[in-house]
């Protein structure tokens, strides 16, 4: 069963944790982790309550936010008195740091509004997506897991004129709605 699993819906988690990130490494690591965490958690799987892709969805796009926000960069606070003492960065004039030794040792942090608003972001994109119609969502998933307009067609039985309709509606919908929030 896993190895189905996996070759069925690889391209999802593959997707999901590439809105997440652009390096390689961490992507593999992150859809290793989904998987791990998809494959010990499989007995809670409840398919009256959803579909095998919008479950695996979910958690790996929870995974990725936690994971996202347990690395983000937080700024910290450096007192003058935990600097190391050392002839180089001191001025000599008085007891403060030179100036150039803190930029050649500065640090660039995220900026914590912009996280926030990120993971807002984030939430309010979760909210939307639970409001979509169901055969709306199916389509809108497909596409997000990579598949075209004409493979998501023969997969749900419409046709292509069809989906790309549907992916027009939803975008739409999500676009208005996402601005409006």
């Amino acid at each position: 069963m896993n190895s189905e699993l996996h070759s069925t819906y690889y391209r999802l988690v593959d997707s999901i944790v590439a809105e997440y990130s652009d390096d390689e490494d961490e992507r593999r690591d992150l859809a290793q982790s989904a998987w791990l965490r998809i494959l010990a958690n499989w007995d809670k799987f409840n398919p009256q309550k959803s579909a095998e892709s919008t479950w695996i969805y979910t958690l790996t796009h929870n995974l990725c936010r936690d994971e996202i926000r347990k690395n983000s960069v937080r700024p910290t606070l450096v007192l003058e008195s935990d600097l190391p003492r050392n002839e180089d960065m001191w001025d000599g004039e008085d007891d403060s740091v030179d100036g150039t030794w803190l930029e050649e040792h500065s640090v660039e942090y995220a900026d914590p509004e912009q996280i926030l608003m990120a993971e807002e972001a984030l939430e309010k994109m979760d909210i939307l997506l639970a409001d979509i119609p169901l055969d709306q969502y199916q389509v809108f998933l497909l596409s997000k897991e990579g598949f075209t307009s004409a493979e998501i067609a023969e997969k749900l039985g419409i046709s292509v004129t069809n989906t790309t309709s549907i992916l027009s509606r939803v975008r739409q919908t999500l676009t208005e709605n996402l601005n409006s929030m």
